[in-house]
């Protein structure tokens, strides 16, 4: 009695999943490099991501089972999860984390996994068709700006003989970078179909 919404609508839930998934992802995503700093001190890169791999992938399988999701019968849609894990976890993470195990500063992995955004929007023409409209590619410019400018006063405590001493370990991080580039656009590409939360599961199979 009294309400103003009309009998066939329901009031919206005041948090919807769209509102708040920007703010979880830069939650979720930025804690990857504090992570490694604190798993170094106890484990190497290969054994920690695969632990954590082994374990998303039998955590999204269990989840799967008891949700009913259904799974991919095609072998090739099975491949193209394998596929896109390898790039988006295995050898983006993997990369990043090895990095940072070897003595790149967060602060510099940071900023080199920042230009993913804009390469990936470089590259989405050529390889996909996708065109990012010129408010997005603002976006993302003025969050990578935003980056440098959060992440440059941490340069100021690397010095630059130290920058000449991980050569090796920084170019293993910029390709580490580029896998999660063509991961993603090959995700866009082959993993259009099936249940996300199975498909989960083969890629993390494939990152581990």
């Amino acid at each position: 009695r009294g309400s103003t919404y009309p009998s066939d609508q329901s009031p919206e839930p005041i948090l919807k999943l769209e509102r708040i998934a920007p703010a979880l992802f830069v939650l979720l995503w930025s804690s990857g490099w504090i992570a490694p700093v604190y798993g170094s001190r106890h484990a190497t890169a290969e054994v920690f991501l695969s632990v954590r791999f082994a374990l998303a992938a039998l955590a999204f399988a269990i989840f799967s089972v008891l949700a009913g999701a259904r799974w991919p019968r095609e072998p090739k849609l099975i491949f193209h999860g394998l596929m896109s894990g390898m790039l988006m976890h295995g050898a983006y993470l993997g990369g990043v984390w090895w990095a940072i195990f070897n003595g790149v500063p967060a602060s510099v992995s940071g900023v080199i996994a920042a230009l993913q955004p804009l390469l990936t929007a470089a590259l989405a023409p050529m390889l996909i068709g996708e065109r990012l409209s010129p408010i997005q590619i603002l976006g993302l410019v003025l969050g990578f700006a935003g980056i440098l400018t959060a992440l440059v006063p941490s340069f100021e405590g690397v010095e630059a003989g130290a920058f000449a001493t991980r050569v090796w370990p920084i170019a293993i991080n910029v390709m580490a970078m580029f896998g999660a580039v063509f991961g993603t656009l090959y995700q866009k590409r082959f993993v259009r179909d099936g249940d996300m939360r199975t498909t989960a599961v083969f890629q993390y199979v494939g990152a581990f």
